[in-house]
């Protein structure tokens, strides 16, 4: 699988893919660098041209979209201009939360952890009281989620609660979401879509399958693989 990913990341043909839709060519195309599997390669040609497009800047860019760009930028090991980890946090939706936890961009919410915390592997630079503060969101919007049968966001939320220093086995929240994904997984491991109302037919075919399901099922073995090896 490895040897799969490489081969297709140094395709020319997956580098114009990412182009293809330019409302997010440049923000993939920061994260195809970041994600480089070598220190050489295609991908510094298209750093170089980020960087000539002034996109290594903040811009005008949304506190969430700098915190993305300033992540996979630091992983590239490409000079940036985008401020520090903590003022972002600073200016994030996780740290103002405006809205009831309901209303909140569940997507935004996880991925600012994820980025803040490189998935768990550093520490989030979060204060005691921000991070137990944080935490409580993302419980509330992990029992929200498992109502609502979002197996893709439940992944999110198990592995957000990991980063932000919980086992999700021992909080109530987690132990419900790890049971709704455990009931909807294929023998196969494949999760059937992204939840109960966004499911493949049983008649789909390969391609539909992998369609509906290829998100929800990385989402949840990324999230089972990084909870797993963590030493307890």
């Amino acid at each position: 699988m490895t040897a799969l990913v490489e081969r297709v990341w140094r395709s020319p043909e997956f580098v114009r893919l990412l182009a293809l839709d330019p409302r997010y060519a440049r923000q993939f195309q920061v994260m195809y660098a970041g994600l480089a599997p070598a220190p050489e390669g295609p991908h510094r040609a298209v750093l170089a041209r980020l960087a000539a497009d002034g996109y290594l800047a903040p811009n005008r860019k949304s506190p969430y979209l700098r915190l993305e760009t300033r992540y996979y930028a630091d992983l590239a090991g490409a000079p940036h201009l985008i401020e520090s980890y903590r003022e972002l946090y600073e200016s994030s939706l996780l740290a103002r939360r405006a809205l009831p936890v309901a209303d909140l961009d569940v997507c935004n919410v996880t991925h600012t952890v994820f980025y803040l915390s490189d998935f768990g592997f550093r520490d989030s630079g979060l204060t005691s009281e921000e991070r137990e503060r944080a935490l409580g969101v993302v419980e509330e919007l992990t029992e929200h989620s498992v109502r609502r049968g979002e197996w893709d966001l439940v992944g999110k939320l198990l592995l957000a609660q990991f980063c932000l220093g919980a086992d999700p086995a021992r909080t109530p929240s987690g132990a419900a979401g790890l049971r709704l994904l455990a009931r909807a997984q294929r023998p196969d491991g494949a999760m059937p879509g992204r939840s109960s109302t966004d499911r493949a037919d049983e008649s789909a075919t390969p391609v539909m399958l992998f369609r509906k399901a290829y998100q929800a099922t990385l989402v949840t073995a990324l999230a089972s693989l990084i909870i797993s090896a963590s030493p307890a």
